[in-house]
């Protein structure tokens, strides 16, 4: 993705029964961000910097 205005973002709601989460963007197989989240309607976002090169 390239441009201003072309962030990557990632986000997961867990239900009110909860639980864990862990989520992970990865470009060409490397780790870019990871983000956890966990209990009754927990959330978890991963959001990428534009412009950053892995």
């Amino acid at each position: 993705m390239t441009g201003a205005e072309a962030v990557p973002v990632l986000s997961v709601m867990l239900s009110e029964d909860g639980g864990r989460i862990e989520i992970v963007i990865r470009v060409d197989g490397v780790e870019a961000m990871r983000s956890t989240a966990a209990g009754a309607s927990g959330t978890s976002v991963c959001v990428e910097e534009p412009g950053v090169m892995w």
